[in-house]
């Protein structure tokens, strides 16, 4: 690491390589926490055991997505960042702790599996990286599109849906988030739905493949 001084007089931090030799050896590549934690909330769309391999499992987010599935009725017969086997038979809750849903964004994409197997959901109002304005409306419109009522409360969404349905949906921009929550939700919905404008980040195909499977 070497510290350079740029034009404006500020210093930083940069690495500099020199090249000219032959690459050599072996990398073995982690698994993506952002598909990992998704395809853990995929999961809870049925009550037979899904098992993942090339697991990242030493990440905070990883860590924490298993609390919140544990708290709903997931069970870790493995954990280790080779494998990971997990089974939701039963949901035991539809609310999971609100200092969870605050630390973690990935909170709202529990909707959809709550509402297609109990029919009702309780969400914590999401936090996360501080990047910029992240709303959810995005997520909301398209679960009230899809057959959910949605009550918003000071800390919390309520939801409940006596059955999902497939709907016509336009994202005004290609989300992430909104696309795998409509995904996942729409999996079990009565009926087809059309998604325009979805992304297509590899998490999401990742997210298709275990759904199709």
């Amino acid at each position: 690491m070497k510290k350079l001084k740029s034009s404006e007089g500020i210093y930083s931090r940069r690495f500099v390589v020199k090249g000219g030799k032959p690459l050599s050896g072996t990398v073995k590549l982690s698994g993506a926490k952002n598909s990992a934690s998704k395809l853990f909330i995929t999961s809870l769309l049925t009550d037979q055991p899904v098992r993942l391999s090339n697991c990242p499992c030493g990440t905070l987010e990883m860590h924490i997505t298993r609390q919140i599935c544990e708290l709903l009725g997931t069970k870790f017969e493995k954990f280790t960042s080779g494998e990971v086997v997990l089974q939701t038979k039963k949901i035991k809750t539809t609310s999971f702790s609100e200092s969870l849903g605050i630390v973690n964004r990935i909170g709202i994409l529990m909707a959809g599996p709550l509402l297609s197997r109990t029919g009702e959901a309780k969400i914590p109002k999401p936090g996360g990286d501080q990047i910029g304005k992240r709303p959810v409306d995005f997520h909301l419109n398209a679960l009230k599109m899809l057959g959910a009522e949605v009550k918003e409360y000071d800390n919390f969404y309520e939801l409940k849906a006596k059955r999902l349905n497939g709907a016509n949906i336009t994202l005004k921009y290609p989300s992430v988030g909104a696309t795998e929550n409509i995904i996942i939700s729409a999996c079990l919905a009565e009926g087809t739905t059309y998604l325009n404008n979805a992304a297509v980040e590899p998490e999401i195909m990742d997210m298709i493949l275990l759904l199709q499977n």
